[in-house]
């Protein structure tokens, strides 16, 4: 199976908002942790983060996912609705997007 090019790029972009996260924070953020964090199951955020599997997220998920690395870094964290191929909402005051 060819993991398909926005896959590829969505799975790298949340690996590094994770990391990134990880240093902001100060500590390990584990995947049940981050899970937990954003109010998914870990083996969703596992299978996103997977680069040999077609799978990611969509509707609320995607949603909830990216609002919660916009709280922390803001507009940056736009390039995931890129990654997936949609546009990108614009952003409230409270740094939500709509």
């Amino acid at each position: 199976m060819e993991i398909k090019p926005e896959k590829k790029q969505f799975s790298k972009q949340l690996t590094h908002f994770h990391l990134r996260l990880q240093l902001e924070l100060g500590k390990k953020v584990g995947i049940q942790e981050l899970a937990e964090m954003i109010g998914v199951s870990a083996p969703q955020i596992s299978r996103w983060m997977k680069t040999n599997q077609n799978i990611l997220p969509g509707g609320p998920s995607a949603i909830m996912l990216i609002n919660f690395f916009v709280d922390y870094f803001g507009e940056e964290a736009l390039v995931l609705y890129d990654a997936l191929g949609w546009e990108r909402p614009k952003v409230s005051k409270r740094g939500r997007t709509t």
